[in-house]
């Protein structure tokens, strides 16, 4: 009987250990599902306070920019071509779609989409044979991309490397223009408030005028302002100012390369069928920004476009063997957009 009473006594301590040890591995889990929201709260947050100082990095961005019209002239192998004037209008689409992120390693694919109008008037031909004449021409253009980045150290000195593959084309791709980017960058700063890294560009493009381009981002919080400076040399330069949470103006100065493809009817041999239009623009100005939702941005920005340089040559062919080189004056611009901060998230952690 004693056994007996010692036996059941056993079942029931040893259910109540098991009972316990089932409630505290739910409890656990519950933990451990509470603290992973958290670090992916604590994470998100973060990206979007990035994208919101680097409109680059954002998954889905919209912009209308809308230039003055301005004196144009144009040199055709050296000799006076012609003399106009011109507008550009360009809306421009592109998304970073996410596909890996993994331990130290990121994948993603971009895709773009751009509408250029080219408004061309009160022209004036000089070069004998050649007849230029008044126009209003659409040029789109697709841009696809896929890079991938790994996140590791050298010689306990941290460095993130970056492989870009990436193509330009017509929406009949039968003009096309391939790239490589590769890119390193060696953090040298890191502080609560300044950030500081350096690095180089490796930019294979056949329309590139050096392969080679050296890289310096550098950014600093003023705290008692709270002003963000953000600085990527040779590329951009920024002051944003927060004003209260959901907007922000940001006084900036940016350069962009912009390629177009389009074709030449004209009866003279010397010029292709085939061209690529290059431009070099540096925008300077001031823009607002105000936090729609959680997710989304509208910008409204206006300042001065100034081209440095635009140049026409063969699809294919360097810039430096260019046929026409165009000089364009400064003109005004104003520029409106959507943009959305990284919202879908389907990487594996």
């Amino acid at each position: 009987m004693r056994n007996i009473k010692i036996l059941i006594l056993f079942l029931i301590v040893s259910g109540s250990v098991q009972a316990q040890q089932q409630v505290d591995s739910t409890r656990q889990k519950m933990i451990d599902a509470i603290r992973r929201k958290m670090i992916d709260s604590v994470r998100s947050a973060r990206i979007d306070e990035a994208a919101l100082k680097y409109p680059r990095i954002r998954q889905l961005t919209v912009t209308h920019q809308n230039n003055a019209e301005g004196d144009m002239s144009s040199k055709l192998l050296g000799n006076n071509f012609f003399r106009g004037r011109m507008r550009t209008n360009r809306t421009t689409v592109n998304m970073n779609i996410p596909l890996l992120t993994q331990n130290k390693n990121i994948a993603v694919a971009s895709i773009g989409f751009v509408h250029q109008f080219f408004d061309l008037n009160k022209v004036t031909t000089e070069a004998p044979g050649y007849v230029v004449s008044e126009e209003t021409r659409y040029v789109p253009m697709v841009n696809l991309a896929a890079s991938f980045t790994r996140r590791d150290t050298l010689f306990n000195i941290p460095l993130s490397l970056t492989a870009s593959l990436g193509g330009l084309f017509n929406p009949d791709f039968q003009s096309a223009q391939l790239r490589f980017l590769g890119i390193l960058t060696v953090p040298i700063i890191r502080r609560e408030n300044t950030n500081m890294t350096v690095g180089v560009i490796l930019n294979i493009d056949p329309s590139s005028l050096t392969p080679f381009i050296p890289l310096i981002s550098y950014s600093h919080k003023f705290k008692s302002l709270d002003i963000d400076l953000m600085a990527d040399l040779p590329y951009r330069v920024a002051l944003r100012k927060t004003i209260a949470k959901k907007n922000s103006l940001s006084a900036f100065s940016e350069m962009a390369g912009n390629n177009s493809f389009f074709g030449f009817d004209g009866p003279n041999p010397t010029l292709p069928h085939r061209m690529t239009f290059a431009t070099t623009e540096l925008k300077s100005g001031l823009m607002f920004e105000h936090r729609l939702t959680k997710k989304v941005v509208l910008s409204f920005s206006g300042g001065v476009n100034t081209t440095l340089q635009s140049r026409i040559f063969k699809v294919g062919a360097k810039q430096n063997d260019y046929l026409i080189k165009n000089k364009t004056g400064a003109t005004p611009f104003v520029q409106v957009g959507f943009s959305m901060l990284p919202f879908w998230d389907p990487f594996k952690r």
